[in-house]
């Protein structure tokens, strides 16, 4: 006896669900810490900076990256998903309006955070290993 062709079809596909189910159970990779604070210098706010947080080993996890707003607050992101792989990162700032063309803030204190802590040049690490829903980032 030889079952019917839509029959055969409909057991093909409940077969290929049943697959992809099975394949996307199981670990999700490492689990990504929610980081969100204040940067600051000299105890001001520093406003509109692009931060990124440089992993220890970028061949296998994402830099994640935040922008603070004009209180100085921002929030670290990989893509569109909130959070920052666990491990020691880099933490560097540089100037949106300077990326986009555009002319750069005068404050010396801005200034010197984008000078000391630009990519390539940051001596500041930080090490994650928990969610840090109020850090602040002293860019001293």
């Amino acid at each position: 006896m030889t079952l019917g062709r839509s029959y055969q079809s409909f057991l093909s596909v409940i077969l290929c669900f049943g697959l992809l189910a099975f394949c996307g159970c199981g670990d999700s990779g490492p689990k990504l810490y929610k980081v969100k604070g204040v940067a600051k210098r000299n105890g001001k706010p520093v406003a509109y900076l692009y931060i990124s947080f440089i992993p220890d080993n970028e061949q296998t996890k994402a830099a994640s990256t935040g922008a603070t707003d004009k209180d100085g607050r921002f929030e670290m992101h990989i893509g569109g998903t909130p959070g920052v792989y666990p491990g020691e990162v880099t933490i560097t700032a540089h100037d949106p309006l300077i990326e986009m063309g555009s002319k750069s803030s005068t404050d010396p204190d801005y200034l010197e955070v984008i000078k000391k802590y630009a990519p390539g040049k940051s001596p500041m690490k930080l090490t994650i290993d928990k969610d840090m829903p109020d850090l602040e980032l002293k860019l001293d």
